[in-house]
């Protein structure tokens, strides 16, 4: 479920990442390696616990996966099915949208965070004046 909930979380960030038109290929916390979109990992690390931790956090004190319903075994490995899949993508698609506070813009929902982020991102990057805040949970 990590797996799949950073993978939707990447996703979100590489479009926040794209609509402000940064390159994602730019890095400054992950090491260079080829392909992998360096800026959007760097701007994923304050949502992570958050929205995709937080989201595996609740399906599981929630019960809202079942062993038996939603996974499966697959080469010794264990996934998630159809079934886990779009009950996962449900929570982590509300996730995206709870009303939050933010400091620097007021109330927004997550989806709108991360292009808040990147915005901010952007701004601290072409001034050259390093004084990006990651957004934090108080």
């Amino acid at each position: 479920m990590l797996s799949f909930a950073y993978t939707l979380l990447e996703n979100y960030v590489q479009r926040a990442v794209s609509i402000i038109g940064l390159d994602p290929y730019c890095r400054y916390f992950h090491r260079e390696t080829y392909g992998r979109q360096g800026l959007v990992l760097d701007l994923m690390e304050e949502f992570r616990p958050v929205i995709a931790d937080s989201v595996v956090i609740l399906c599981c004190n929630q019960r809202r996966l079942k062993p038996e319903e939603d996974f499966e075994d697959v080469e010794g490995g264990v996934y998630l099915n159809e079934s886990g899949k779009q009950k996962f993508f449900a929570a982590f698609e509300t996730r995206m949208r709870d009303t939050i506070l933010n400091p620097v813009s007021g109330q927004t929902n997550y989806a709108r965070l991360c292009i808040d982020q990147a915005r901010l991102m952007a701004r601290c990057i072409r001034s050259g004046v390093p004084d990006y805040k990651p957004f934090l949970v108080k």
